[in-house]
């Protein structure tokens, strides 16, 4: 799948059975997922649920080479400054909430 191996595990649950709620039919979600193990990636999802219907969560247009350096680098106007210190501060505590120790 999309040239990988994969693993696929496929999960169905009833969530009403038929004429539970009046309905004619029961009420389930499917859940299929496809995984590559050495990457960990899911590479295809799949779920089906009878009230809403079909969502497909694919990844498509995998590439394994190295990205281009160039786009982990500033770009050539960028500038790096250091944000100022903040001021510390001393605090006392006032003598009601002074504890002797």
């Amino acid at each position: 799948m999309e040239g990988f191996s994969v693993r696929g595990k496929r999960t169905t649950i009833t969530t009403y059975p038929n004429v539970s709620l009046g309905n004619d039919r029961e009420i389930a979600n499917v859940t299929e997922i496809w995984s590559n193990t050495e990457l960990v990636l899911m590479i295809l999802q799949d779920r089906s649920d009878t009230r809403n219907g079909e969502t497909i969560t694919k990844l498509e247009n995998v590439s394994r080479a190295q990205p281009d350096p160039t786009l982990f680098q500033p770009p050539a106007d960028y500038k790096s400054s250091t944000p100022p210190r903040p001021r510390s501060r001393t605090l006392s505590a006032s003598p009601a909430h002074q504890v002797d120790r």
